[in-house]
Protein backbone atom coordinates (compact mmCIF):
# COMPACT_ATOMS: atom_id res chain seq x y z
CA UNK A 1 0.00 0.00 0.00
CA UNK A 2 2.72 2.30 1.06
CA UNK A 3 4.89 1.52 -2.11
CA UNK A 4 1.21 2.66 -4.50
CA UNK A 5 1.02 5.36 -2.61
CA UNK A 6 4.77 6.98 -2.86
CA UNK A 7 4.21 5.71 -6.69
CA UNK A 8 1.22 7.73 -7.05
CA UNK A 9 2.83 11.38 -5.51
CA UNK A 10 6.28 10.42 -7.68
CA UNK A 11 3.89 10.34 -11.10
CA UNK A 12 2.03 13.50 -9.52
CA UNK A 13 4.71 15.77 -9.30
CA UNK A 14 5.91 15.00 -12.91
CA UNK A 15 2.80 15.42 -14.47
CA UNK A 16 1.92 18.58 -12.36
CA UNK A 17 5.31 19.86 -12.34
CA UNK A 18 5.71 23.56 -14.46
CA UNK A 19 6.91 23.59 -18.26
CA UNK A 20 9.84 25.17 -17.68
CA UNK A 21 11.47 22.89 -14.93
CA UNK A 22 11.23 19.94 -17.66
CA UNK A 23 13.19 20.39 -20.51
CA UNK A 24 13.69 24.09 -20.98
CA UNK A 25 16.79 25.38 -19.38
CA UNK A 26 18.31 28.91 -18.36
CA UNK A 27 21.38 30.35 -20.60
CA UNK A 28 23.58 32.72 -20.60
CA UNK A 29 23.33 36.34 -22.23
CA UNK A 30 27.05 36.10 -22.61
CA UNK A 31 26.95 32.75 -24.40
CA UNK A 32 27.99 33.67 -28.52
CA UNK A 33 25.52 31.22 -29.71
CA UNK A 34 22.66 33.21 -27.59
CA UNK A 35 23.81 35.98 -28.70
CA UNK A 36 23.73 35.20 -32.25
CA UNK A 37 20.58 33.88 -31.78
CA UNK A 38 19.09 36.68 -30.45
CA UNK A 39 20.40 38.62 -33.56
CA UNK A 40 18.83 36.55 -35.78
CA UNK A 41 15.48 36.90 -33.99
CA UNK A 42 15.59 40.15 -33.92
CA UNK A 43 15.99 40.37 -38.17
CA UNK A 44 13.69 37.88 -38.73
CA UNK A 45 11.12 39.88 -36.40
CA UNK A 46 11.91 43.15 -38.44
CA UNK A 47 11.33 41.38 -41.46
CA UNK A 48 7.96 39.46 -40.50
CA UNK A 49 6.48 43.33 -40.05
CA UNK A 50 4.70 45.15 -42.23
CA UNK A 51 4.27 48.74 -40.22
CA UNK A 52 6.38 51.02 -38.09
CA UNK A 53 10.15 51.17 -37.72
CA UNK A 54 13.00 49.28 -37.75
CA UNK A 55 13.56 47.94 -34.09
CA UNK A 56 17.41 47.71 -33.13
CA UNK A 57 19.02 45.55 -29.77
CA UNK A 58 19.52 47.03 -26.85
CA UNK A 59 20.39 44.55 -24.90
CA UNK A 60 19.63 40.46 -24.44
CA UNK A 61 17.95 40.41 -21.20
CA UNK A 62 16.86 37.30 -20.43
CA UNK A 63 17.91 33.63 -22.63
CA UNK A 64 16.22 29.81 -22.02
CA UNK A 65 17.13 26.97 -24.48
CA UNK A 66 15.36 23.80 -24.92
CA UNK A 67 17.72 21.12 -27.13
CA UNK A 68 15.89 19.37 -30.10
CA UNK A 69 17.24 16.33 -31.40
CA UNK A 70 21.12 15.88 -31.57
CA UNK A 71 21.60 19.57 -32.46
CA UNK A 72 18.80 21.64 -32.71
CA UNK A 73 17.94 24.43 -30.30
CA UNK A 74 14.94 26.16 -29.34
CA UNK A 75 16.06 29.53 -27.58
CA UNK A 76 13.36 31.38 -25.86
CA UNK A 77 14.60 35.09 -25.58
CA UNK A 78 13.97 38.53 -24.10
CA UNK A 79 15.38 40.98 -25.84
CA UNK A 80 15.38 44.89 -25.23
CA UNK A 81 14.70 46.90 -28.02
CA UNK A 82 14.34 50.09 -29.05
CA UNK A 83 13.21 51.84 -32.65
CA UNK A 84 15.36 52.92 -35.38
CA UNK A 85 15.28 56.05 -38.20
CA UNK A 86 14.16 52.98 -40.62
CA UNK A 87 10.74 52.05 -41.52
CA UNK A 88 10.33 48.26 -42.38
CA UNK A 89 9.25 48.90 -45.45
CA UNK A 90 13.19 49.51 -46.18
CA UNK A 91 13.78 45.73 -45.38
CA UNK A 92 16.92 47.05 -43.84
CA UNK A 93 19.02 44.84 -41.26
CA UNK A 94 18.78 46.52 -37.78
CA UNK A 95 23.18 46.83 -38.04
CA UNK A 96 22.23 49.38 -41.01
CA UNK A 97 19.78 51.61 -38.77
CA UNK A 98 20.28 54.14 -36.19
CA UNK A 99 18.10 54.31 -32.93
CA UNK A 100 16.83 57.32 -32.05
CA UNK A 101 18.84 59.88 -29.54
CA UNK A 102 17.20 61.07 -26.52
CA UNK A 103 16.86 64.09 -27.89
CA UNK A 104 14.34 62.91 -30.46
CA UNK A 105 11.62 61.28 -28.86
CA UNK A 106 12.37 57.33 -28.79
CA UNK A 107 10.85 54.08 -27.95
CA UNK A 108 11.79 51.80 -26.54
CA UNK A 109 10.42 48.18 -25.36
CA UNK A 110 10.64 44.28 -25.07
CA UNK A 111 10.23 41.63 -27.62
CA UNK A 112 9.78 37.61 -26.71
CA UNK A 113 10.81 35.18 -29.03
CA UNK A 114 11.42 31.73 -29.64
CA UNK A 115 13.76 30.77 -32.35
CA UNK A 116 14.71 27.22 -33.03
CA UNK A 117 18.36 26.93 -34.52
CA UNK A 118 19.89 23.76 -36.60
CA UNK A 119 23.69 24.67 -37.62
CA UNK A 120 24.28 21.27 -39.33
CA UNK A 121 21.25 21.55 -41.34
CA UNK A 122 21.29 25.31 -41.57
CA UNK A 123 18.03 25.64 -40.03
CA UNK A 124 17.02 29.04 -38.68
CA UNK A 125 13.16 29.24 -37.89
CA UNK A 126 11.60 32.06 -36.15
CA UNK A 127 8.04 30.06 -34.23
CA UNK A 128 6.63 32.98 -32.34
CA UNK A 129 7.34 36.75 -30.99
CA UNK A 130 5.49 39.01 -28.85
CA UNK A 131 6.65 42.56 -28.43
CA UNK A 132 5.64 45.88 -26.50
CA UNK A 133 6.84 48.94 -26.75
CA UNK A 134 6.16 53.01 -25.62
CA UNK A 135 7.64 55.95 -26.12
CA UNK A 136 9.88 57.59 -23.42
CA UNK A 137 7.84 60.42 -21.17
CA UNK A 138 7.88 63.91 -23.17
CA UNK A 139 8.45 65.80 -19.72
CA UNK A 140 11.66 63.35 -19.01
CA UNK A 141 12.81 64.43 -23.04
CA UNK A 142 12.18 68.32 -21.80
CA UNK A 143 14.36 67.82 -18.89
CA UNK A 144 17.05 67.19 -20.83
CA UNK A 145 16.35 69.49 -23.83
CA UNK A 146 13.79 72.63 -23.40
CA UNK A 147 13.32 73.44 -27.11
CA UNK A 148 13.63 69.37 -28.37
CA UNK A 149 10.69 68.11 -30.41
CA UNK A 150 7.62 66.30 -28.18
CA UNK A 151 4.72 64.16 -29.87
CA UNK A 152 1.62 65.84 -30.96
CA UNK A 153 -1.85 64.46 -32.26
CA UNK A 154 -1.56 63.15 -35.78
CA UNK A 155 -5.18 65.04 -36.08
CA UNK A 156 -4.03 68.32 -35.15
CA UNK A 157 -4.19 70.87 -38.24
CA UNK A 158 -0.46 72.02 -38.23
CA UNK A 159 -0.17 67.94 -38.52
CA UNK A 160 -2.43 67.26 -41.57
CA UNK A 161 -1.18 70.25 -43.06
CA UNK A 162 2.39 69.28 -43.34
CA UNK A 163 1.49 65.91 -44.69
CA UNK A 164 -1.12 67.06 -47.43
CA UNK A 165 1.16 69.64 -48.61
CA UNK A 166 4.40 67.76 -48.49
CA UNK A 167 3.10 64.91 -50.20
CA UNK A 168 1.59 67.52 -53.13
CA UNK A 169 4.87 68.77 -53.64
CA UNK A 170 6.36 65.14 -53.97
CA UNK A 171 3.88 64.55 -56.08
CA UNK A 172 4.34 67.31 -58.36
CA UNK A 173 8.15 67.42 -58.16
CA UNK A 174 9.14 63.54 -58.55
CA UNK A 175 8.93 62.66 -61.72
CA UNK A 176 7.69 59.65 -61.41
CA UNK A 177 5.08 58.21 -63.32
CA UNK A 178 2.40 57.92 -60.84
CA UNK A 179 1.18 59.40 -58.17
CA UNK A 180 1.61 58.63 -54.26
CA UNK A 181 -1.10 58.62 -51.33
CA UNK A 182 -0.97 58.55 -47.91
CA UNK A 183 -0.89 55.33 -46.34
CA UNK A 184 -0.65 55.77 -42.53
CA UNK A 185 1.00 58.38 -40.03
CA UNK A 186 3.63 57.30 -38.35
CA UNK A 187 5.27 60.08 -35.96
CA UNK A 188 4.06 64.22 -35.28
CA UNK A 189 6.36 66.21 -32.74
CA UNK A 190 6.48 69.92 -32.73
CA UNK A 191 8.67 72.51 -31.20
CA UNK A 192 8.45 75.71 -30.14
CA UNK A 193 5.36 76.04 -31.98
CA UNK A 194 6.93 76.61 -35.03
CA UNK A 195 8.97 73.32 -36.28
CA UNK A 196 6.55 70.46 -37.34
CA UNK A 197 7.92 67.14 -38.46
CA UNK A 198 5.90 63.90 -39.58
CA UNK A 199 6.98 60.67 -41.08
CA UNK A 200 4.47 58.96 -42.89
CA UNK A 201 3.93 55.71 -45.44
CA UNK A 202 2.64 56.17 -48.72
CA UNK A 203 1.49 53.87 -51.57
CA UNK A 204 1.66 54.28 -55.41
CA UNK A 205 -1.62 54.85 -56.96
CA UNK A 206 -3.09 54.09 -60.76
CA UNK A 207 -2.72 58.45 -61.15
CA UNK A 208 0.00 60.82 -62.31
CA UNK A 209 1.38 61.71 -65.52
CA UNK A 210 -0.63 59.83 -68.17
CA UNK A 211 -4.25 59.29 -65.84
CA UNK A 212 -6.34 61.61 -63.61
CA UNK A 213 -8.21 61.17 -60.62
CA UNK A 214 -11.84 61.75 -61.17
CA UNK A 215 -13.10 65.09 -60.15
CA UNK A 216 -13.81 65.41 -56.66
CA UNK A 217 -12.90 61.80 -55.84
CA UNK A 218 -9.78 60.56 -54.28
CA UNK A 219 -6.91 58.42 -57.10
CA UNK A 220 -7.65 54.87 -56.06
CA UNK A 221 -4.47 52.85 -54.67
CA UNK A 222 -3.03 50.78 -56.63
CA UNK A 223 -3.37 46.96 -55.92
CA UNK A 224 -1.18 45.38 -58.48
CA UNK A 225 1.33 43.07 -56.87
CA UNK A 226 4.08 45.57 -57.91
CA UNK A 227 2.71 48.75 -56.94
CA UNK A 228 5.12 50.91 -54.66
CA UNK A 229 5.31 51.99 -51.41
CA UNK A 230 7.29 54.67 -49.57
CA UNK A 231 8.44 56.10 -46.31
CA UNK A 232 8.46 60.02 -46.29
CA UNK A 233 9.84 62.43 -43.65
CA UNK A 234 8.52 65.91 -43.70
CA UNK A 235 8.53 69.81 -41.93
CA UNK A 236 6.57 72.30 -41.98
CA UNK A 237 8.40 75.94 -40.57
CA UNK A 238 6.31 78.84 -39.31
CA UNK A 239 8.23 81.94 -39.91
CA UNK A 240 8.51 84.53 -38.17
CA UNK A 241 7.01 86.47 -40.90
CA UNK A 242 4.24 84.19 -40.99
CA UNK A 243 5.57 82.13 -44.16
CA UNK A 244 5.38 78.65 -44.27
CA UNK A 245 8.65 76.15 -45.70
CA UNK A 246 7.50 72.96 -46.60
CA UNK A 247 10.33 70.38 -47.56
CA UNK A 248 10.15 66.52 -47.93
CA UNK A 249 12.08 63.65 -48.40
CA UNK A 250 10.87 60.22 -49.84
CA UNK A 251 11.57 56.79 -50.27
CA UNK A 252 10.23 54.36 -52.73
CA UNK A 253 10.79 50.96 -52.12
CA UNK A 254 10.14 47.86 -54.25
CA UNK A 255 7.63 44.81 -53.55
CA UNK A 256 9.39 41.51 -53.42
CA UNK A 257 7.29 40.79 -56.90
CA UNK A 258 8.84 43.54 -58.55
CA UNK A 259 12.38 42.05 -57.47
CA UNK A 260 11.58 38.68 -58.75
CA UNK A 261 10.40 40.11 -61.88
CA UNK A 262 13.44 42.60 -61.84
CA UNK A 263 15.81 39.74 -61.87
CA UNK A 264 14.09 37.82 -64.27
CA UNK A 265 14.12 40.69 -66.62
CA UNK A 266 17.79 41.16 -65.86
CA UNK A 267 18.51 37.22 -66.68
CA UNK A 268 16.03 37.45 -69.84
CA UNK A 269 18.46 40.21 -71.36
CA UNK A 270 16.18 43.07 -71.73
CA UNK A 271 17.23 46.32 -71.46
CA UNK A 272 20.23 47.35 -69.81
CA UNK A 273 19.59 49.74 -67.00
CA UNK A 274 20.20 49.63 -63.31
CA UNK A 275 17.72 48.69 -60.58
CA UNK A 276 17.96 49.40 -56.80
CA UNK A 277 15.95 48.68 -54.01
CA UNK A 278 15.60 51.95 -52.99
CA UNK A 279 15.06 55.74 -54.50
CA UNK A 280 15.03 58.71 -52.21
CA UNK A 281 14.00 61.72 -53.55
CA UNK A 282 14.34 65.06 -51.66
CA UNK A 283 11.98 68.48 -52.51
CA UNK A 284 12.44 71.81 -50.58
CA UNK A 285 14.71 74.13 -49.46
CA UNK A 286 15.20 71.86 -46.25
CA UNK A 287 16.38 73.05 -42.83
CA UNK A 288 19.08 71.08 -40.89
CA UNK A 289 17.10 71.16 -37.34
CA UNK A 290 20.02 70.00 -35.66
CA UNK A 291 22.20 73.18 -35.58
CA UNK A 292 19.69 76.24 -36.36
CA UNK A 293 17.13 76.21 -34.41
CA UNK A 294 19.57 78.26 -31.71
CA UNK A 295 21.03 77.88 -28.45
CA UNK A 296 19.42 74.96 -26.35
CA UNK A 297 18.03 73.25 -29.03
CA UNK A 298 21.24 72.08 -30.97
CA UNK A 299 20.22 68.58 -31.56
CA UNK A 300 16.57 67.98 -31.40
CA UNK A 301 14.56 69.36 -34.49
CA UNK A 302 15.60 66.47 -37.02
CA UNK A 303 12.25 64.49 -38.12
CA UNK A 304 11.36 62.39 -35.15
CA UNK A 305 8.44 62.76 -34.57
CA UNK A 306 8.50 59.51 -32.55
CA UNK A 307 8.81 57.60 -35.44
CA UNK A 308 13.31 61.94 -40.21
CA UNK A 309 15.54 63.67 -41.90
CA UNK A 310 14.43 66.56 -44.48
CA UNK A 311 17.77 68.08 -45.73
CA UNK A 312 17.72 67.84 -49.36
CA UNK A 313 18.37 71.15 -51.00
CA UNK A 314 16.90 70.76 -54.81
CA UNK A 315 15.24 67.69 -56.27
CA UNK A 316 17.28 64.46 -56.48
CA UNK A 317 15.42 62.44 -59.11
CA UNK A 318 17.26 59.16 -58.77
CA UNK A 319 14.00 57.42 -60.23
CA UNK A 320 14.50 58.57 -63.42
CA UNK A 321 17.96 55.74 -64.06
CA UNK A 322 16.03 53.36 -63.65
CA UNK A 323 13.54 53.51 -66.44
CA UNK A 324 10.38 55.00 -65.56
CA UNK A 325 8.64 54.61 -69.03
CA UNK A 326 4.91 55.73 -69.26
CA UNK A 327 2.55 54.65 -72.48
CA UNK A 328 0.23 52.27 -72.81
CA UNK A 329 1.47 48.48 -72.66
CA UNK A 330 0.11 45.27 -73.63
CA UNK A 331 -0.19 42.20 -71.09
CA UNK A 332 -1.88 38.80 -71.56
CA UNK A 333 -4.65 40.33 -69.41
CA UNK A 334 -6.70 42.97 -68.78
CA UNK A 335 -4.21 45.46 -66.57
CA UNK A 336 -5.47 49.45 -66.82
CA UNK A 337 -2.32 51.05 -65.36
CA UNK A 338 1.09 52.59 -65.67
CA UNK A 339 4.52 51.23 -63.82
CA UNK A 340 7.53 52.96 -62.49
CA UNK A 341 9.84 50.00 -63.45
CA UNK A 342 9.96 48.76 -67.11
CA UNK A 343 10.62 45.10 -65.91
CA UNK A 344 7.49 45.75 -64.21
CA UNK A 345 5.33 45.32 -67.47
CA UNK A 346 5.90 41.51 -67.90
CA UNK A 347 3.46 40.54 -64.86
CA UNK A 348 5.10 36.66 -65.05
CA UNK A 349 2.68 34.62 -62.94
CA UNK A 350 3.79 31.47 -63.34
CA UNK A 351 7.08 32.32 -60.87
CA UNK A 352 4.81 32.04 -57.98
CA UNK A 353 3.28 29.09 -58.67
CA UNK A 354 6.91 27.31 -57.73
CA UNK A 355 8.23 29.47 -54.78
CA UNK A 356 8.73 27.50 -51.95
CA UNK A 357 6.36 28.26 -49.41
CA UNK A 358 7.95 30.34 -46.50
CA UNK A 359 7.78 29.35 -42.57
CA UNK A 360 5.38 32.58 -41.23
CA UNK A 361 5.68 32.95 -37.33
CA UNK A 362 2.98 33.84 -34.68
CA UNK A 363 3.72 37.53 -34.46
CA UNK A 364 2.27 40.44 -31.96
CA UNK A 365 3.53 43.98 -31.89
CA UNK A 366 1.11 46.24 -29.23
CA UNK A 367 2.48 50.16 -28.73
CA UNK A 368 1.11 51.31 -25.22
CA UNK A 369 1.25 54.71 -24.11
CA UNK A 370 3.95 56.23 -21.85
CA UNK A 371 5.21 55.18 -18.40
CA UNK A 372 3.50 58.14 -17.03
CA UNK A 373 0.43 58.43 -18.58
CA UNK A 374 -2.65 56.34 -17.56
CA UNK A 375 -3.74 53.33 -19.42
CA UNK A 376 -5.25 50.26 -18.87
CA UNK A 377 -3.16 46.93 -18.56
CA UNK A 378 -3.20 44.55 -21.42
CA UNK A 379 -3.29 40.91 -20.64
CA UNK A 380 -0.20 39.33 -22.35
CA UNK A 381 -0.11 36.20 -24.55
CA UNK A 382 2.94 35.06 -22.15
CA UNK A 383 0.73 35.23 -19.31
CA UNK A 384 -2.93 35.64 -19.25
CA UNK A 385 -5.20 37.47 -17.12
CA UNK A 386 -6.20 34.28 -15.81
CA UNK A 387 -2.75 32.86 -15.00
CA UNK A 388 0.15 31.28 -16.59
CA UNK A 389 -0.22 29.38 -19.78
CA UNK A 390 -0.80 25.66 -19.90
CA UNK A 391 1.26 23.99 -21.76
CA UNK A 392 -0.85 21.07 -24.25
CA UNK A 393 0.67 18.25 -26.19
CA UNK A 394 0.14 18.89 -30.23
CA UNK A 395 0.76 16.63 -32.99
CA UNK A 396 4.38 16.17 -34.70
CA UNK A 397 5.06 17.65 -37.48
CA UNK A 398 7.75 16.53 -39.88
CA UNK A 399 10.50 19.19 -40.56
CA UNK A 400 10.16 20.26 -43.73
CA UNK A 401 13.71 21.13 -43.71
CA UNK A 402 15.24 18.01 -42.37
CA UNK A 403 14.26 15.04 -43.37
CA UNK A 404 13.67 12.12 -40.71
CA UNK A 405 13.52 14.79 -37.78
CA UNK A 406 9.80 16.36 -36.76
CA UNK A 407 9.58 19.90 -35.96
CA UNK A 408 10.21 21.32 -32.37
CA UNK A 409 7.23 21.56 -29.46
CA UNK A 410 7.30 25.50 -28.77
CA UNK A 411 6.46 25.43 -24.86
CA UNK A 412 5.04 28.13 -22.88
CA UNK A 413 7.66 31.00 -22.83
CA UNK A 414 9.48 30.88 -19.26
CA UNK A 415 8.50 33.08 -16.80
CA UNK A 416 11.81 33.44 -14.29
CA UNK A 417 15.09 35.02 -15.47
CA UNK A 418 18.21 33.33 -15.72
CA UNK A 419 20.79 33.61 -13.24
CA UNK A 420 23.40 33.48 -15.96
CA UNK A 421 22.11 36.66 -17.19
CA UNK A 422 22.94 39.61 -14.72
CA UNK A 423 20.76 42.64 -14.07
CA UNK A 424 21.62 45.77 -15.96
CA UNK A 425 23.45 48.40 -14.11
CA UNK A 426 22.21 51.89 -14.45
CA UNK A 427 23.15 53.90 -16.96
CA UNK A 428 23.59 57.46 -18.22
CA UNK A 429 21.28 57.37 -20.94
CA UNK A 430 17.10 58.08 -20.34
CA UNK A 431 16.56 54.83 -22.29
CA UNK A 432 18.55 52.80 -19.80
CA UNK A 433 17.02 54.39 -16.78
CA UNK A 434 13.30 53.86 -18.11
CA UNK A 435 14.40 50.04 -18.57
CA UNK A 436 15.40 49.67 -15.04
CA UNK A 437 12.27 51.71 -13.92
CA UNK A 438 9.40 50.63 -16.35
CA UNK A 439 7.82 47.80 -14.28
CA UNK A 440 6.80 46.14 -17.55
CA UNK A 441 10.46 45.60 -18.54
CA UNK A 442 12.47 46.14 -15.63
CA UNK A 443 15.02 42.67 -14.47
CA UNK A 444 12.37 40.05 -12.16
CA UNK A 445 13.56 40.19 -8.88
Amino acid sequence: MKTCVLFLLVVGSVYSAPVEQGGIQPGSCEDPSAVSASHLALSKINLDRVDGYVFSLHQLSNVHLDRHGENGVVYYLTLDVVETNCSVLSRRDWKQCEARPETQMPVYGQCKAAIYINKPHRVVRLYKYNCVIRPVPAARVTEICPDCPTFISFGTEQVQKTVSRSLEKFNNESGLNNHFALLKILRASMAMDMYYNVEYTIQETVCGKFKQSPAGEKCPIMTCEFSHKGFCKASLINTPAADEDISVECEIYEQEAAEREKVQHLLGDATDHPHNDTHRHEHGKGHDHDKEHGKGHSRGHGHEHGQGRGRGHGHHNRSREHGHHGGSHDHDHEHNHTHLHEHEHHHHHHLHEHQTKQHKPEGLIRTLPAIDQPMILPSFPDVPAGGPEVGVTLPLKPDPSIPGQTEPTILPFPTSRSAECANPTEGKSLVNKLFLEDPLFKPAA
